[in-house]
C-alpha cells in the first residue's frame, strides 16, 4: 500500500482503532435492500430507455424510439457583408464540420468532424443478431441526454465465487462523437446488479469501431464478439479469484476509503467536508454492514463490491432523479468517476 501516505505498524493500531470506534455504537443510514440483500436494486440502465424483452432488435429499436435514420449536413454560418452599398448577410459553408440531423423531428444530434462516420442504429443494433441467435434475449433499449444509444442483450447465468452474474452484452452508438459505436460485455452481480466491466478495466470486454469514413469495410468485424465472451469471462472470472485472494486489513481498507473521498487542498469550506465525511460514511456501510458483501469483507474484491456499489446506486440529488439517471448510464458507459489504479491496488496490493 506504498504510496497512500502511512507508516506502518505505528499508525496501524492507530488507525484500527479509529475504525472500531467509528463503527461502535454509530447509527447507519442504510437502505433496507442493503441490509436484507434482497434482489431490489437495479442496473444502471434501468430508468432510462425502456426495459422489456424482445427477440427482435427492431422491436426493441421501435419501442425505445431510436428506429430513425440520421442525415449527415453541412454547417453553415451567416457572414456580413459590411460594403456601404448591400450591408447584407449569407451563409458560408463551415470547413470540416458536419451537421448529424434527425430529420422527423428537425432535431440536431450532434456536431462533429467531416470525417466522423455516420454510423445508423440499424447498422449499429443488428449486431444484436447473432446473440439472438444463440438464445439472448433484449432487456433494455433507450438513450440518454448526452447522447448515448444502447441496447442491453442477456446471454445466461454464471457462477463466480459462490454469486450468481448475468451474462449481459451492451451495444452503444451516438451520432456526436462521444460515444463509440461498440459492443461490450457487461458481467452483472445478480445480488448487487453492478457494471463490473467498467470497473475491472479490461480491455478486452469493449470491442469499438471509432466512427471514420471506412465504416462498411469494418462493421463486419465488430459481428463476431460473440465468440470472445466465453475468452472474456474466463478471464474475468480469473481476475475476481485474484482479488478475493488478495487479503486486505482494516486500516489498508481505512486508506483506500481515504484515496477515495480526499479532502480536497483548495477548499476548507465546512459544506465540503461535510459531504466527502458522508460519502465515507456510505462506503464504510456498503463495506463493512452490507449482507451481500459479507463473504468478501477484508478482501480485495470486497473493496471493489462495495466501490462499485457506491457509484451505480448512489443516490441522485433532489429535482434531478431523470437527469442524474442519465449521467450515471453514459458516465459508466465511459468510464468516468473510476479510479483504476486504486482498484488495481486492491486486486494486487
Amino acid at each position: 500500500m506504498g504510496g497512500l501516505g502511512f507508516k506502518a505498524p505505528q499508525d496501524k493500531e492507530k488507525i484500527k482503532m479509529e475504525i472500531d470506534s467509528n463503527l461502535m455504537g454509530r447509527s447507519f443510514n442504510m437502505p433496507n435492500e442493503l441490509m436484507t440483500a434482497t434482489l431490489t436494486r437495479e442496473s444502471p440502465w434501468i430508468g432510462v430507455g425502456v426495459s422489456g424483452s424482445w427477440y427482435d432488435y427492431h422491436e426493441a429499436m421501435e419501442a425505445a424510439g431510436m428506429d430513425f435514420y440520421a442525415v449527415p449536413q453541412e454547417a453553415y454560418t451567416n457572414m456580413h457583408d459590411y460594403m456601404p452599398v448591400s450591408g447584407s448577410e449569407y451563409p458560408v459553408v463551415v470547413p470540416g464540420i458536419q451537421v448529424n440531423v434527425r430529420p422527423d423531428k428537425n432535431e440536431i444530434l450532434g456536431v462533429v468532424s467531416s470525417r466522423y462516420g455516420l454510423i445508423q442504429n440499424e447498422d449499429a443494433f443488428s449486431m444484436a443478431q447473432p446473440f439472438l441467435d444463440n438464445g439472448g434475449v433484449i432487456k433494455a433499449a433507450g438513450y440518454t441526454q448526452q447522447g448515448l444509444y444502447f441496447m442491453v442483450l442477456r446471454l445466461h447465468n454464471n457462477q463466480i465465487l459462490g454469486d450468481s452474474y448475468h451474462v449481459d452484452v451492451m451495444i452503444t452508438n451516438s451520432f456526436n462523437g462521444a460515444f463509440p459505436c461498440a459492443v461490450i460485455m457487461v458481467p452483472t452481480r445478480i445480488v448487487c446488479q453492478n457494471m463490473y466491466s467498467r470497473l475491472m478495466g479490461h480491455k478486452d470486454n469493449i470491442l469499438r469501431y471509432r466512427h471514420c469514413s471506412c465504416v462498411d469495410e469494418r462493421m463486419g468485424l465488430m459481428k463476431g464478439a460473440l465468440g470472445n465472451v466465453v475468452a472474456y469471462m474466463n478471464e474475468f472470472n480469473d481476475t475476481l479469484q485474484l482479488a478475493a485472494s488478495n487479503q486486505l486489513e482494516d486500516y489498508q481498507i481505512w486508506h483506500l476509503i481515504h484515496a477515495l473521498f480526499p479532502y480536497p487542498q483548495e477548499s476548507k469550506q465546512s459544506a465540503t467536508i461535510n459531504r466527502i465525511e458522508e460519502q465515507r460514511e456510505e462506503f464504510y456501510n456498503r463495506y463493512y454492514l452490507a449482507d451481500d458483501n459479507a463473504n468478501f469483507k477484508n478482501t480485495g474484491l470486497g473493496f471493489i463490491n462495495a466501490y462499485y456499489d457506491y457509484l451505480s446506486h448512489r443516490e441522485p440529488g433532489k429535482k434531478m432523479q431523470n437527469s442524474w439517471q442519465d449521467r450515471r448510464l453514459s458516465g459508466m458507459v465511459n468510464g468516468q468517476d473510476i479510479k483504476h489504479k486504486l482498484i488495481k491496488e486492491a486486486i494486487h496490493a
